[in-house]
């Protein structure tokens, strides 16, 4: 596929401490290529259980995980320098929620980082971007 036919880039970001270069890469791009970016932050499910040793609701932990969202956008619009970018914030299950987004924003390519992992180790670890990477029907840069 040729890069002038990335015309919306989805870039994952997670709020880890490589979000900003992942989110860098994703928008350098897309400006490169004239390209329409927005950025996806999925609200996991499995994060968002609550406890009840510590008293706090799955409701409680969900909303800790929205203002998590809410700050990697605004750290990346501050650090970047733009705010030009969609934002999504599903909540669900980050290997499916980022394909779902890419499809019904319908995305020609989906960045996202992988913390290099590879053989039996980055599969019996169930990593979001190999997922990505396997079950896609758009486009992945991975970056490292």
């Amino acid at each position: 596929m040729e890069t002038s036919n990335f015309k919306r880039i989805l870039i994952a970001v997670d709020g880890s401490e490589h979000t900003l270069r992942i989110a860098e890469k994703g928008l350098a791009l897309a400006r490169q290529l004239g390209a329409e970016a927005a950025l996806v932050f999925v609200i996991d499910k499995g994060k968002a259980k609550g406890s009840v040793d510590a008293n706090i609701t799955p409701q409680e932990a969900e909303i800790v995980l929205k203002k998590e969202a809410v700050l990697a956008f605004d750290t990346i619009a501050s650090s970047l320098g733009s705010g030009d970018f969609i934002k999504f914030m599903p909540t669900g299950f980050p290997k499916e929620e980022i394909l779902k987004v890419a499809e019904a924003w319908d995305a020609n390519l989906i960045v996202i980082g992988t913390k290099g992992k590879s053989g039996i180790v980055g599969s019996l670890m169930g990593s979001v971007a190999e997922y990505v990477l396997y079950h896609s029907k758009k486009a992945v840069m991975l970056v490292k």
